[in-house]
Protein backbone atom coordinates (compact mmCIF):
# COMPACT_ATOMS: atom_id res chain seq x y z
CA UNK A 1 0.00 0.00 0.00
CA UNK A 2 1.64 3.35 -0.90
CA UNK A 3 1.40 6.62 0.79
CA UNK A 4 -0.88 8.42 -1.58
CA UNK A 5 -3.00 5.04 -1.51
CA UNK A 6 -3.14 5.78 2.60
CA UNK A 7 -4.21 9.70 1.91
CA UNK A 8 -6.78 8.39 -0.47
CA UNK A 9 -8.20 6.29 2.24
CA UNK A 10 -8.27 8.94 5.07
CA UNK A 11 -9.71 11.31 2.63
CA UNK A 12 -12.58 9.34 1.93
CA UNK A 13 -13.26 8.49 5.22
CA UNK A 14 -12.80 11.85 6.12
CA UNK A 15 -10.62 11.35 8.54
CA UNK A 16 -7.99 14.58 10.09
CA UNK A 17 -4.47 14.82 8.88
CA UNK A 18 -2.83 13.26 12.10
CA UNK A 19 -4.79 10.24 11.64
CA UNK A 20 -3.10 10.04 8.12
CA UNK A 21 -0.07 10.36 9.61
CA UNK A 22 -0.42 7.62 12.05
CA UNK A 23 -1.62 5.33 8.80
CA UNK A 24 1.57 6.13 6.71
CA UNK A 25 3.40 4.78 10.21
CA UNK A 26 1.64 1.94 10.93
CA UNK A 27 2.40 0.54 7.27
CA UNK A 28 5.96 1.34 7.20
CA UNK A 29 6.28 -0.59 10.34
CA UNK A 30 4.21 -3.35 8.74
CA UNK A 31 6.32 -3.49 5.56
CA UNK A 32 9.61 -3.66 7.87
CA UNK A 33 8.88 -6.39 9.87
CA UNK A 34 7.63 -8.64 6.63
CA UNK A 35 11.22 -7.79 5.61
CA UNK A 36 13.48 -8.86 8.38
CA UNK A 37 11.22 -11.93 8.81
CA UNK A 38 12.04 -12.84 4.84
CA UNK A 39 15.77 -11.66 5.29
CA UNK A 40 15.33 -14.70 8.49
CA UNK A 41 13.71 -17.31 6.10
CA UNK A 42 16.28 -16.73 3.56
CA UNK A 43 19.21 -17.03 5.37
CA UNK A 44 17.59 -20.37 7.08
CA UNK A 45 17.63 -22.09 3.80
CA UNK A 46 20.85 -20.59 2.21
CA UNK A 47 23.19 -23.30 1.35
CA UNK A 48 26.38 -24.01 3.08
CA UNK A 49 29.71 -23.20 1.27
CA UNK A 50 30.35 -27.30 1.05
CA UNK A 51 27.09 -29.23 -0.26
CA UNK A 52 28.95 -32.51 0.80
CA UNK A 53 30.63 -31.49 4.02
CA UNK A 54 29.05 -34.86 6.49
CA UNK A 55 31.11 -33.93 9.56
CA UNK A 56 27.72 -32.54 10.98
CA UNK A 57 25.51 -35.18 10.68
CA UNK A 58 24.34 -37.75 13.68
CA UNK A 59 24.46 -41.00 11.74
CA UNK A 60 27.09 -42.72 10.58
CA UNK A 61 28.13 -42.98 6.70
CA UNK A 62 28.75 -46.20 5.59
CA UNK A 63 32.02 -46.73 4.38
CA UNK A 64 32.64 -47.91 1.01
CA UNK A 65 35.28 -48.62 -1.81
CA UNK A 66 35.30 -46.99 -4.85
CA UNK A 67 35.41 -49.41 -8.18
CA UNK A 68 33.98 -52.48 -8.85
CA UNK A 69 32.53 -54.49 -6.11
CA UNK A 70 34.02 -57.73 -4.49
CA UNK A 71 31.78 -61.05 -3.74
CA UNK A 72 31.29 -62.67 -0.69
CA UNK A 73 31.88 -66.93 -1.68
CA UNK A 74 31.33 -69.10 1.19
CA UNK A 75 32.05 -73.25 0.81
CA UNK A 76 29.33 -73.73 3.43
CA UNK A 77 26.69 -72.66 5.36
CA UNK A 78 27.80 -70.18 7.90
CA UNK A 79 26.16 -71.88 10.65
CA UNK A 80 28.26 -75.37 11.80
CA UNK A 81 25.71 -77.87 13.59
CA UNK A 82 28.04 -80.10 15.78
CA UNK A 83 25.54 -82.25 17.15
CA UNK A 84 26.56 -83.51 20.79
CA UNK A 85 29.40 -82.45 22.58
CA UNK A 86 30.89 -83.74 26.03
CA UNK A 87 31.20 -80.99 28.75
CA UNK A 88 34.81 -79.39 29.43
CA UNK A 89 35.30 -79.98 25.55
CA UNK A 90 37.09 -77.62 22.74
CA UNK A 91 36.00 -78.02 19.33
CA UNK A 92 36.65 -76.07 15.98
CA UNK A 93 35.49 -75.36 13.20
CA UNK A 94 37.17 -73.69 9.56
CA UNK A 95 35.37 -71.99 6.87
CA UNK A 96 36.95 -70.99 3.17
CA UNK A 97 35.54 -67.54 2.70
CA UNK A 98 36.36 -66.59 -0.94
CA UNK A 99 36.44 -63.32 -2.82
CA UNK A 100 33.86 -64.28 -5.98
CA UNK A 101 33.97 -60.57 -7.07
CA UNK A 102 35.84 -57.94 -9.40
CA UNK A 103 36.88 -55.77 -6.65
CA UNK A 104 38.69 -56.37 -3.10
CA UNK A 105 37.37 -56.87 0.06
CA UNK A 106 38.26 -56.05 3.53
CA UNK A 107 37.65 -57.99 6.58
CA UNK A 108 37.95 -57.39 10.18
CA UNK A 109 36.32 -58.99 13.19
CA UNK A 110 33.54 -57.92 15.19
CA UNK A 111 31.72 -59.12 18.37
CA UNK A 112 31.75 -62.52 19.01
CA UNK A 113 30.69 -65.11 22.01
CA UNK A 114 33.53 -67.34 21.08
CA UNK A 115 37.23 -67.34 19.95
CA UNK A 116 37.52 -66.11 16.31
CA UNK A 117 40.41 -66.07 13.95
CA UNK A 118 41.02 -65.12 10.68
CA UNK A 119 44.03 -66.67 8.58
CA UNK A 120 46.61 -64.22 7.69
CA UNK A 121 45.44 -61.62 10.37
CA UNK A 122 48.58 -60.57 12.60
CA UNK A 123 46.49 -58.96 15.08
CA UNK A 124 43.09 -58.22 16.52
CA UNK A 125 42.51 -55.21 14.75
CA UNK A 126 43.76 -55.92 11.49
CA UNK A 127 41.96 -55.49 8.58
CA UNK A 128 42.71 -57.74 6.17
CA UNK A 129 42.30 -56.85 2.38
CA UNK A 130 41.13 -60.27 -0.08
CA UNK A 131 41.72 -59.38 -3.92
CA UNK A 132 39.65 -60.86 -6.30
CA UNK A 133 39.47 -64.56 -6.58
CA UNK A 134 41.65 -64.90 -3.25
CA UNK A 135 40.71 -66.83 -0.01
CA UNK A 136 41.61 -66.76 3.46
CA UNK A 137 40.12 -69.01 6.33
CA UNK A 138 37.63 -68.14 9.41
CA UNK A 139 38.30 -70.67 12.21
CA UNK A 140 36.04 -70.66 15.53
CA UNK A 141 36.82 -72.41 18.70
CA UNK A 142 34.59 -72.63 21.32
CA UNK A 143 34.87 -74.67 25.01
CA UNK A 144 31.58 -76.37 26.66
CA UNK A 145 33.02 -76.10 30.03
CA UNK A 146 30.54 -76.92 32.09
CA UNK A 147 27.51 -76.21 30.33
CA UNK A 148 24.46 -78.78 29.82
CA UNK A 149 21.91 -78.27 26.90
CA UNK A 150 21.58 -76.15 23.93
CA UNK A 151 24.55 -74.79 23.02
CA UNK A 152 25.41 -71.55 20.68
CA UNK A 153 28.37 -69.33 19.81
CA UNK A 154 29.11 -67.41 17.18
CA UNK A 155 31.55 -64.56 15.86
CA UNK A 156 31.01 -61.54 12.98
CA UNK A 157 33.25 -60.34 10.20
CA UNK A 158 32.53 -57.32 9.38
CA UNK A 159 32.80 -57.07 5.40
CA UNK A 160 33.34 -54.07 3.02
CA UNK A 161 33.14 -54.27 -0.55
CA UNK A 162 30.37 -56.61 -1.07
CA UNK A 163 27.37 -54.74 -2.37
CA UNK A 164 25.38 -56.97 -0.83
CA UNK A 165 26.64 -57.80 2.69
CA UNK A 166 28.26 -56.02 4.91
CA UNK A 167 29.13 -58.78 7.88
CA UNK A 168 29.06 -62.71 7.57
CA UNK A 169 28.00 -64.18 11.29
CA UNK A 170 29.51 -67.34 11.91
CA UNK A 171 28.25 -69.55 14.06
CA UNK A 172 27.97 -73.09 15.93
CA UNK A 173 25.50 -74.70 17.78
CA UNK A 174 24.31 -78.27 19.04
CA UNK A 175 23.64 -79.88 22.18
CA UNK A 176 26.42 -80.29 25.62
CA UNK A 177 26.01 -83.16 27.92
CA UNK A 178 27.88 -84.23 30.60
CA UNK A 179 30.97 -86.71 29.58
CA UNK A 180 29.44 -88.78 32.12
CA UNK A 181 25.51 -89.44 32.57
CA UNK A 182 24.09 -90.20 35.90
CA UNK A 183 20.73 -91.16 37.46
CA UNK A 184 19.78 -90.17 39.71
CA UNK A 185 21.10 -86.37 38.34
CA UNK A 186 21.30 -85.59 42.46
CA UNK A 187 23.43 -88.43 42.60
CA UNK A 188 21.26 -89.22 46.07
CA UNK A 189 20.06 -92.76 46.72
CA UNK A 190 17.33 -92.66 49.22
CA UNK A 191 16.54 -95.64 51.30
CA UNK A 192 13.86 -94.36 53.25
CA UNK A 193 13.03 -95.94 56.44
CA UNK A 194 13.69 -99.82 56.47
CA UNK A 195 13.60 -101.72 59.31
CA UNK A 196 16.87 -103.14 60.83
CA UNK A 197 16.45 -106.70 60.26
CA UNK A 198 15.51 -106.14 56.55
CA UNK A 199 18.00 -105.12 53.24
CA UNK A 200 16.49 -103.18 50.62
CA UNK A 201 18.24 -102.34 47.42
CA UNK A 202 18.44 -99.36 45.69
CA UNK A 203 19.96 -98.44 41.89
CA UNK A 204 22.05 -95.82 39.72
CA UNK A 205 23.08 -95.97 36.29
CA UNK A 206 26.10 -94.45 34.65
CA UNK A 207 26.87 -93.59 30.50
CA UNK A 208 29.59 -92.03 28.89
CA UNK A 209 28.71 -89.44 26.42
CA UNK A 210 32.42 -89.26 24.94
CA UNK A 211 33.94 -92.86 25.81
CA UNK A 212 31.21 -95.37 25.63
CA UNK A 213 33.29 -98.24 26.13
CA UNK A 214 35.14 -96.55 29.53
CA UNK A 215 35.58 -99.19 32.45
CA UNK A 216 34.31 -98.79 36.13
CA UNK A 217 37.03 -99.82 38.48
CA UNK A 218 35.85 -99.62 41.96
CA UNK A 219 32.82 -98.89 44.15
CA UNK A 220 33.41 -98.35 47.82
CA UNK A 221 31.25 -96.86 50.31
CA UNK A 222 32.46 -94.80 53.16
CA UNK A 223 30.96 -97.96 55.37
CA UNK A 224 31.76 -101.00 54.26
CA UNK A 225 29.61 -103.39 56.48
CA UNK A 226 26.62 -101.65 55.03
CA UNK A 227 25.81 -102.59 51.72
CA UNK A 228 26.24 -105.42 49.21
CA UNK A 229 27.36 -103.07 45.80
CA UNK A 230 27.14 -104.91 42.54
CA UNK A 231 27.68 -104.01 38.70
CA UNK A 232 26.27 -104.73 35.77
CA UNK A 233 26.19 -103.69 32.17
CA UNK A 234 23.50 -101.26 31.52
CA UNK A 235 20.63 -103.69 29.74
CA UNK A 236 19.40 -101.51 26.33
CA UNK A 237 15.38 -101.36 27.89
CA UNK A 238 16.70 -98.93 30.96
CA UNK A 239 19.10 -97.47 28.68
CA UNK A 240 15.78 -96.65 26.71
CA UNK A 241 13.63 -95.45 29.72
CA UNK A 242 16.55 -93.03 31.10
CA UNK A 243 15.90 -91.45 27.28
CA UNK A 244 20.21 -92.10 26.62
CA UNK A 245 19.34 -92.97 23.20
CA UNK A 246 22.51 -90.88 21.63
CA UNK A 247 24.66 -93.15 24.19
CA UNK A 248 26.17 -96.64 24.11
CA UNK A 249 27.74 -98.84 26.92
CA UNK A 250 27.47 -98.08 30.53
CA UNK A 251 26.68 -99.76 33.96
CA UNK A 252 24.07 -100.14 36.57
CA UNK A 253 25.48 -100.10 39.92
CA UNK A 254 22.96 -102.15 42.61
CA UNK A 255 23.41 -100.91 46.35
CA UNK A 256 21.87 -103.23 48.94
CA UNK A 257 21.53 -102.04 52.87
CA UNK A 258 22.23 -104.87 54.74
CA UNK A 259 20.82 -105.74 57.58
CA UNK A 260 22.03 -104.07 60.68
CA UNK A 261 21.61 -103.79 64.86
CA UNK A 262 22.04 -100.12 64.38
CA UNK A 263 19.00 -98.07 64.60
CA UNK A 264 18.38 -94.62 63.54
CA UNK A 265 19.43 -92.42 60.26
CA UNK A 266 22.80 -92.70 58.37
CA UNK A 267 23.91 -91.33 55.62
CA UNK A 268 27.11 -93.00 53.83
CA UNK A 269 29.06 -92.22 50.49
CA UNK A 270 29.21 -94.44 47.72
CA UNK A 271 32.57 -93.68 45.66
CA UNK A 272 33.23 -95.21 42.16
CA UNK A 273 36.17 -94.96 40.28
CA UNK A 274 36.68 -95.46 36.43
CA UNK A 275 39.48 -94.98 34.06
CA UNK A 276 37.64 -91.80 31.98
CA UNK A 277 40.08 -89.18 31.84
CA UNK A 278 37.75 -86.13 32.39
CA UNK A 279 35.77 -88.38 35.46
CA UNK A 280 37.95 -90.16 37.40
CA UNK A 281 35.87 -90.26 40.53
CA UNK A 282 32.13 -90.10 40.86
CA UNK A 283 30.73 -89.46 44.66
CA UNK A 284 27.07 -90.47 45.48
CA UNK A 285 25.31 -90.02 48.96
CA UNK A 286 23.14 -93.06 50.37
CA UNK A 287 20.55 -91.85 53.09
CA UNK A 288 17.83 -93.70 54.93
CA UNK A 289 16.93 -94.43 58.89
CA UNK A 290 16.75 -97.36 60.17
CA UNK A 291 13.75 -98.59 62.39
CA UNK A 292 13.95 -101.58 65.00
CA UNK A 293 12.24 -102.46 68.05
CA UNK A 294 13.74 -99.20 69.51
CA UNK A 295 12.06 -95.41 68.75
CA UNK A 296 13.43 -92.35 69.18
CA UNK A 297 11.22 -89.35 69.58
CA UNK A 298 12.36 -86.57 68.19
CA UNK A 299 14.80 -88.45 65.54
CA UNK A 300 17.28 -85.32 65.60
CA UNK A 301 18.56 -82.90 67.95
CA UNK A 302 18.40 -79.64 66.98
CA UNK A 303 18.39 -76.11 68.17
CA UNK A 304 19.12 -73.33 66.56
CA UNK A 305 20.53 -69.84 67.41
CA UNK A 306 21.27 -70.27 71.10
CA UNK A 307 22.93 -67.61 73.01
CA UNK A 308 26.06 -68.38 73.85
CA UNK A 309 25.14 -66.94 77.78
CA UNK A 310 22.44 -68.91 78.14
CA UNK A 311 23.17 -72.34 76.66
CA UNK A 312 20.43 -75.22 75.61
CA UNK A 313 18.72 -77.72 76.17
CA UNK A 314 16.57 -80.42 74.24
CA UNK A 315 15.05 -83.47 75.96
CA UNK A 316 14.46 -86.69 73.91
CA UNK A 317 12.76 -89.99 74.84
CA UNK A 318 13.80 -93.63 73.89
CA UNK A 319 10.76 -96.33 73.46
CA UNK A 320 11.89 -99.35 73.93
CA UNK A 321 9.62 -102.66 73.15
CA UNK A 322 9.66 -106.26 74.21
CA UNK A 323 12.56 -105.45 75.86
CA UNK A 324 12.44 -104.68 79.54
CA UNK A 325 15.63 -105.10 80.40
CA UNK A 326 17.31 -103.02 77.96
CA UNK A 327 20.04 -100.58 79.34
CA UNK A 328 21.22 -97.40 77.53
CA UNK A 329 24.72 -95.74 78.21
CA UNK A 330 26.35 -93.02 76.06
CA UNK A 331 29.50 -94.15 73.35
CA UNK A 332 29.84 -91.08 72.00
CA UNK A 333 28.55 -87.13 71.19
CA UNK A 334 29.93 -84.22 69.60
CA UNK A 335 32.32 -81.75 71.41
CA UNK A 336 30.72 -79.18 73.83
CA UNK A 337 27.31 -81.67 73.95
CA UNK A 338 26.49 -83.20 77.32
CA UNK A 339 24.33 -85.99 77.29
CA UNK A 340 22.72 -87.78 80.42
CA UNK A 341 19.97 -90.66 80.13
CA UNK A 342 17.53 -91.20 82.79
CA UNK A 343 14.83 -94.09 83.42
CA UNK A 344 11.24 -93.17 82.43
CA UNK A 345 9.07 -96.46 82.73
CA UNK A 346 5.66 -96.79 82.05
CA UNK A 347 4.57 -99.13 84.58
CA UNK A 348 1.21 -100.71 85.53
CA UNK A 349 1.33 -100.93 89.31
CA UNK A 350 4.94 -102.74 89.63
CA UNK A 351 5.30 -103.90 86.72
CA UNK A 352 6.89 -102.59 83.45
CA UNK A 353 4.28 -101.41 80.76
CA UNK A 354 6.95 -100.21 78.26
CA UNK A 355 10.34 -99.30 79.28
CA UNK A 356 11.22 -95.82 78.39
CA UNK A 357 14.38 -93.28 78.50
CA UNK A 358 14.39 -89.86 78.97
CA UNK A 359 17.62 -88.21 76.73
CA UNK A 360 18.95 -84.79 77.74
CA UNK A 361 21.01 -83.49 75.27
CA UNK A 362 22.60 -80.07 77.00
CA UNK A 363 24.54 -77.12 75.27
CA UNK A 364 26.07 -75.44 78.43
CA UNK A 365 26.53 -71.89 78.71
CA UNK A 366 29.85 -70.49 77.66
CA UNK A 367 29.88 -72.48 73.99
CA UNK A 368 31.91 -71.14 71.53
CA UNK A 369 29.12 -69.77 68.77
CA UNK A 370 29.53 -71.73 65.41
CA UNK A 371 27.84 -75.22 64.16
CA UNK A 372 28.00 -78.55 66.16
CA UNK A 373 26.66 -81.47 64.00
CA UNK A 374 27.60 -85.06 64.01
CA UNK A 375 25.65 -87.73 65.71
CA UNK A 376 25.02 -89.26 69.45
CA UNK A 377 25.58 -92.97 69.36
CA UNK A 378 23.91 -94.71 72.48
CA UNK A 379 25.49 -98.14 73.54
CA UNK A 380 21.47 -100.63 73.96
CA UNK A 381 22.17 -104.54 75.09
CA UNK A 382 19.26 -105.00 73.17
CA UNK A 383 20.09 -107.87 70.95
CA UNK A 384 18.36 -106.04 67.97
CA UNK A 385 19.72 -102.70 68.44
CA UNK A 386 23.32 -102.85 69.96
CA UNK A 387 23.32 -98.82 68.69
CA UNK A 388 21.64 -96.18 68.48
CA UNK A 389 22.39 -92.87 66.32
CA UNK A 390 20.75 -89.37 66.60
CA UNK A 391 21.97 -86.78 64.53
CA UNK A 392 22.68 -83.59 65.99
CA UNK A 393 21.84 -79.67 64.23
CA UNK A 394 22.79 -76.75 66.82
CA UNK A 395 23.91 -73.64 65.83
CA UNK A 396 25.33 -70.90 68.41
CA UNK A 397 24.75 -67.26 68.03
CA UNK A 398 27.76 -64.78 68.55
CA UNK A 399 28.51 -63.39 71.73
CA UNK A 400 29.05 -59.87 70.36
Amino acid sequence: MSSQDVQHVGKAQGLPSESSSFLKWLVASVIIVALAAGAAIGVRYLPTENPNDTSTLSFPVPKKRAGPPGKIVLDESPTYVFGVMPQRSKGTHTWTFKNGGEGVLELSKGPSTCSCTIANFKSEKDVLVLEPGKSTEINLTWETREFDGKFEKSATINVVGDADRSQVIFAVEGTVKPSMAIMPKERTLSFGDVPNDASRKVSFALASSDMPEFKILTVTSSQPDAFNIETVPLPDDERQQLNWTTMTGGFKVNVELKPSKELGSFNEEIIVTTDHPKVAEIRLSAGGRRSGPVSIVPQVVQMHNIAPADGGVQTLMVIVRNGEDTTLEVLDAPENVKVEIASADLKSGSAVKVRQFRVTVTVPPGTPSGVISGEITLKSNHPRAERLKIPVDISVLSSN
